[in-house]
């Protein structure tokens, strides 16, 4: 697992990255459907301040662990 610390911004556009990502494959495999509510959750909440330590799935399949500073 990577774990890998950034700014409040440099989540955010992580996490948009990935979204467009999952956006983009999502045409082939509809079952990323629920992936990307996911990530649109995972934006909201760090958008609004109430996480600040998050993991995800990057798009190669290694786990992401975010920690906000």
């Amino acid at each position: 697992m990577e774990q890998i610390f950034v700014s409040r911004a440099s989540a955010i556009q992580r996490l948009l990255e990935r979204r467009r990502d999952l956006m983009s494959e999502v045409e082939y495999n509809p079952s990323l459907a629920h992936a990307i509510v996911d990530v649109e959750q995972l934006l909201l909440d760090v958008r609004a301040g109430r996480l600040n330590v998050f993991q995800f799935t990057d798009g190669m399949g290694q786990i992401c662990r975010i920690f906000i500073l």
